[in-house]
Protein backbone atom coordinates (compact mmCIF):
# COMPACT_ATOMS: atom_id res chain seq x y z
CA UNK A 1 0.00 0.00 0.00
CA UNK A 2 2.86 2.42 0.55
CA UNK A 3 4.46 1.77 -2.29
CA UNK A 4 1.00 3.89 -4.29
CA UNK A 5 -0.21 5.99 -1.74
CA UNK A 6 1.83 8.96 0.21
CA UNK A 7 2.41 8.66 3.36
CA UNK A 8 -0.42 11.15 4.05
CA UNK A 9 -2.95 9.00 2.17
CA UNK A 10 -1.64 6.10 3.95
CA UNK A 11 -2.24 7.55 7.03
CA UNK A 12 -5.96 8.30 5.60
CA UNK A 13 -6.46 4.49 4.32
CA UNK A 14 -5.37 3.74 7.96
CA UNK A 15 -7.42 5.70 9.67
CA UNK A 16 -10.97 5.40 7.43
CA UNK A 17 -10.22 1.40 7.45
CA UNK A 18 -10.47 1.81 11.05
CA UNK A 19 -13.05 4.45 11.74
CA UNK A 20 -10.90 7.08 12.69
CA UNK A 21 -10.27 5.83 16.14
CA UNK A 22 -6.64 6.86 16.53
CA UNK A 23 -7.51 10.55 16.14
CA UNK A 24 -10.49 10.06 18.38
CA UNK A 25 -8.99 8.60 21.22
CA UNK A 26 -5.96 10.40 21.15
CA UNK A 27 -8.43 13.72 21.08
CA UNK A 28 -9.46 12.24 24.28
CA UNK A 29 -6.49 11.90 26.13
CA UNK A 30 -5.78 15.35 25.14
CA UNK A 31 -9.24 16.51 26.41
CA UNK A 32 -8.78 14.66 29.52
CA UNK A 33 -4.79 15.77 30.01
CA UNK A 34 -4.33 19.03 28.83
CA UNK A 35 -0.91 19.47 30.49
CA UNK A 36 0.71 16.03 28.89
CA UNK A 37 4.47 16.55 27.90
CA UNK A 38 5.43 16.30 24.15
CA UNK A 39 6.88 12.87 25.20
CA UNK A 40 4.29 11.96 26.83
CA UNK A 41 1.56 12.57 23.85
CA UNK A 42 4.41 10.73 21.76
CA UNK A 43 3.87 7.34 23.86
CA UNK A 44 0.21 7.74 23.41
CA UNK A 45 0.06 8.07 20.07
CA UNK A 46 3.13 5.49 19.75
CA UNK A 47 0.42 2.99 21.62
CA UNK A 48 -2.79 4.07 19.67
CA UNK A 49 -0.79 3.43 16.54
CA UNK A 50 0.00 0.27 17.41
CA UNK A 51 -3.68 -0.53 18.21
CA UNK A 52 -5.00 0.71 14.55
CA UNK A 53 -2.04 -1.36 13.01
CA UNK A 54 -3.77 -4.46 15.07
CA UNK A 55 -7.26 -3.44 14.21
CA UNK A 56 -7.14 -3.17 10.64
CA UNK A 57 -6.83 -7.13 10.28
CA UNK A 58 -9.49 -7.43 12.39
CA UNK A 59 -12.69 -9.00 10.97
CA UNK A 60 -15.47 -6.64 12.65
CA UNK A 61 -15.60 -3.31 14.16
CA UNK A 62 -16.30 -4.81 17.49
CA UNK A 63 -12.60 -6.41 17.32
CA UNK A 64 -11.01 -2.92 16.18
CA UNK A 65 -12.58 -1.23 19.02
CA UNK A 66 -11.01 -4.28 21.46
CA UNK A 67 -8.03 -3.62 20.07
CA UNK A 68 -7.98 -0.09 20.90
CA UNK A 69 -9.60 -1.00 24.26
CA UNK A 70 -6.33 -3.21 25.13
CA UNK A 71 -3.71 -0.42 24.06
CA UNK A 72 -5.69 2.34 25.94
CA UNK A 73 -5.40 0.15 28.87
CA UNK A 74 -1.57 0.76 28.17
CA UNK A 75 -1.37 4.11 27.34
CA UNK A 76 -3.48 4.72 31.34
CA UNK A 77 -1.39 2.52 32.94
CA UNK A 78 1.40 4.55 31.38
CA UNK A 79 -0.07 7.37 31.98
CA UNK A 80 -0.85 6.63 35.76
CA UNK A 81 2.36 5.95 36.27
CA UNK A 82 3.60 9.19 35.56
CA UNK A 83 1.57 9.93 38.02
CA UNK A 84 -2.23 11.32 36.19
CA UNK A 85 -5.19 10.07 38.41
CA UNK A 86 -7.71 8.79 35.15
CA UNK A 87 -10.64 8.16 37.59
CA UNK A 88 -10.34 11.94 38.49
CA UNK A 89 -9.93 13.19 35.26
CA UNK A 90 -12.83 11.07 33.33
CA UNK A 91 -15.34 12.71 36.65
CA UNK A 92 -14.06 15.86 35.82
CA UNK A 93 -14.74 15.47 31.99
CA UNK A 94 -18.38 14.07 32.51
CA UNK A 95 -18.72 16.97 34.75
CA UNK A 96 -18.00 19.44 32.10
CA UNK A 97 -19.96 17.44 29.82
CA UNK A 98 -23.01 17.79 32.54
CA UNK A 99 -22.16 21.03 32.92
CA UNK A 100 -22.68 22.06 29.08
CA UNK A 101 -25.60 20.31 28.73
CA UNK A 102 -27.97 22.53 31.04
Amino acid sequence: MSVELTPEQNELVKDLMTEHGLQREYNNYLNMFPKLTDLQKSQVLAYLKEARENAMNAETAKNRIDWFIKYRGRANNFLAAAGYDLRKATEEIEARKGVSKN
